[in-house]
């Protein structure tokens, strides 16, 4: 099953690059500016939020290793459940907002390599 994601993730990739190529850039650019301001709009507030709750919750058990904002995922499985409903609704509107800034830095990306190699 997960195979079949993996290639329908890979032919709607391909396709987008294709359509993506087929825009002016000067559009795409537009665009791509709004997704990524969206991105940054999104994800800097909530993954800081984010942040904020999962060491709050695991300072209260003493179970915050030090440095752990380098890799916080690792701490989820330290989380308790009713904690972890919170803390981790909030990690994936933080990854939202990033998948939009990379979506849109592919919007801008794409076209302005395409115009580029067109000459």
């Amino acid at each position: 099953m997960w195979e079949l994601l993996v290639v329908i993730a890979i032919a709607v990739g391909v396709a987008g690059v294709g359509v993506l190529a087929q825009l002016q850039w000067e559009t795409a650019f537009g665009f791509g500016q709004l997704l990524i301001a969206a991105g940054f709009l999104l994800g800097m507030p909530t993954g800081a939020l984010y942040h904020v709750l999962l060491a709050r919750a695991l300072r209260r058990r003493a179970a915050l290793p030090r440095g752990w904002y380098w890799q916080p995922i690792r701490l989820h499985g330290a989380l308790l459940p009713d904690e972890r409903i919170w803390v981790l609704f909030w990690c994936g509107a933080g990854a939202t907002g990033f998948l939009l800034i990379v979506l849109g830095l592919l919007v801008v990306g794409v076209p302005l390599v395409a115009a580029i190699l067109r000459g």
